[in-house]
């Protein structure tokens, strides 16, 4: 879910002038760095799966119709 990228997005918008103050923003970029390949990695793991299992039917698919 993108829930937690668009959380952190906004508040980082509302408090910019407060992460700038204490010289923050390496960490809020590392923090979203971090959610983007988290989410990243669940996608390509949903995405994989569902390559494979189409190959799959389509093998099977092909081999019964032969």
């Amino acid at each position: 879910t993108r829930s937690p990228i668009f959380q952190l997005f906004g508040e980082t918008l509302d408090g910019l002038s407060t992460t700038r103050a204490f010289s923050a923003q390496q960490r809020f970029l590392n923090r979203n760095a971090d959610l983007v390949d988290r989410n990243q990695r669940s996608s390509f793991i949903s995405v994989a799966a569902n390559f494979w299992l189409g190959t799959r039917y389509v093998e099977a698919s092909l081999s019964f119709f032969s």
